[in-house]
């Protein structure tokens, strides 16, 4: 049998070698668990805590994208822009300016007569008003280049007003040799209702006067990505004008901070045309055409062409509201140091005769936006700090961008906060060895420990930092429970 089957003695051997190495395997493995049972329980649970923690970190800075985490993380920023809001820091510091707006709040619609159309030579003497103010920037929130209805190929007086005046205002600021006596003003681009990625701007009576105006009137978006609750704007918006030409509007806040920063821009239009549809033969084609790059350098800003990166998060930090109702006009906020940072007026204030020289003076050096809040308007949303006329909305929209640097800490840093944090839970949990003093040490960390970390890094991604925790709580709740019933 043996002459027949000479492998026999080759499958012994190796039986006797598994079973020797196998009994190996097994007294090192009882000596390995010996030891680490031997160990303090907290010495055990800690690199338990940090590998299931990590685990999951990872698995979020991977799919970060992901639109249920962001929204996730969207929603867990409210509780700390609550908590902040009106707390500005130093604008001296920050080299932000400050911001005014004019509002067409209810009481001055009221003045004006309840007209159907915001009459244009109240917007001429507004605008007018913070030209000869100095004002640093203007942005013009609404349309108003849709022509008031008068009669067949003829434009309203007031049009004609208005039309003239921003001509004139373009060519004299060409020619000047001085060009403080010049700030830039932004006007509203309407768009018309369109499906998909790309979008159709509305022609209006001033869309010659921009097209030669240069650098000192431009067109800009104002658009935001809502969910019931505006928490995002949009960078800019893809367009194919109406005799087919591609193009890229950029949004009002991401041009205004070219003006504040002093980038060029021609800088931003370099940077965001590869951005443009490709070609406008058909408006229907464009709806699956991918953006190309996938980001986008300006300004000392790096903008992901996704949709994460086009639709940045609004920090808030100032509100509109007073006990659940609009303001008193003039309504001011300060920063830490009790230097203006936001005042409203009243838009009426701007369009008598003779306006106060303090209101003047409110508007020098300041970025003055024209805005409206009455109720007819339709122009307040819903915001995390509650309801905000548009014009507000895009002052923090501004303002997050211009603070870009201290939005979000590095991952690093978001990495070593995270271990900090479970190592504090194994230190607590081993001070409360209970049921009930276990999960009361979680709430203590979640609600307690956590808000400090935020608070101290100014930033909101609690949902970031509590996910980890939470599954960690989870998990041991369920060991222990195993460990108990056995």
């Amino acid at each position: 049998w043996n002459k027949l089957h000479p492998w026999k003695s080759l499958t012994n051997w190796l039986s006797s070698k598994w079973n020797a190495l196998t009994n190996w395997l097994s007294s090192k493995w009882n000596a390995l668990t010996n030891w680490w049972f031997s160990l303090h329980p907290f010495y055990r649970q800690l690199p338990v805590n940090l590998i299931i923690g990590l685990s999951v970190t990872w698995l979020m800075m991977s799919f970060q994208n992901w639109v249920w985490l962001m929204e996730a993380e969207d929603a867990s920023m409210d509780w700390l822009m609550q908590v902040n809001q009106n707390i500005v820091p130093s604008i001296k510091d920050s080299g932000i300016p400050p911001f005014v707006v004019l509002d067409i709040d209810n009481k001055t619609f009221q003045a004006w007569g309840e007209p159907l159309v915001i009459p244009r030579d109240k917007i001429t003497h507004l605008i007018d008003a913070a030209v000869k103010a100095k004002a640093r920037l203007i942005l013009v929130t609404f349309d108003i280049n849709r022509a008031i209805p008068f009669g067949e190929g003829a434009l309203h007086p007031q049009d004609e007003e208005l039309k003239k005046y921003l001509a004139n205002y373009a060519t004299d600021c060409q020619t000047k040799p001085d060009k403080s006596s010049c700030p830039p003003i932004i006007l509203f681009r309407a768009f018309q209702p369109y499906p998909g990625l790309v979008q159709i701007p509305r022609t209006g009576f001033l869309d010659d006067v921009v097209a030669n105006a240069g650098k000192y009137i431009q067109w800009a978006s104002a658009q935001f990505y809502s969910k019931n609750v505006i928490r995002r704007g949009k960078l800019w918006v893809r367009s194919c004008t109406a005799d087919k030409k591609p193009e890229i509007v950029p949004s009002m806040e991401l041009l205004a901070m070219s003006k504040i920063l002093g980038c060029s821009t021609d800088d931003l239009q370099k940077a965001v045309h590869p951005l443009q549809p490709k070609i406008c033969k058909g408006f229907s084609i464009h709806s699956t055409q991918k953006l190309s790059p996938e980001s986008m350098q300006f300004c000392g800003l790096t903008v992901d062409t996704e949709i994460h990166g086009t639709h940045p998060q609004i920090k808030y930090r100032m509100a509109w509201l007073i006990d659940e109702q609009p303001p008193a006009l003039p309504y001011l906020i300060t920063d830490e140091l009790d230097i203006p940072t936001l005042v409203i007026f009243a838009a009426q204030s701007f369009t008598d005769l003779t306006p106060k020289p303090a209101y003047l003076e409110a508007l020098n050096n300041s970025i003055v936006l024209i805005g409206e809040s009455y109720r007819e308007a339709q122009a307040v949303q819903s915001t995390p700090l509650g309801d905000m006329p548009n014009s507000l909305i895009l002052i923090n929209s501004l303002y997050s961008l211009l603070e870009q640097e201290n939005n979000e800490p590095s991952e690093f840093l978001w990495i070593v906060d995270i271990l900090i944090t479970i190592v504090f839970i194994g230190i607590i949990s081993r001070l409360f060895c209970s049921f009930w003093g276990r999960w009361g040490s979680g709430i203590i960390v979640l609600f307690i420990l956590l808000p400090v970390f935020l608070l101290v890094f100014n930033y909101g991604t609690w949902f970031t930092f509590a996910l980890p925790l939470i599954v960690i709580s989870i998990f041991q709740h369920f060991i222990n429970r195993l460990i108990s019933n056995k």
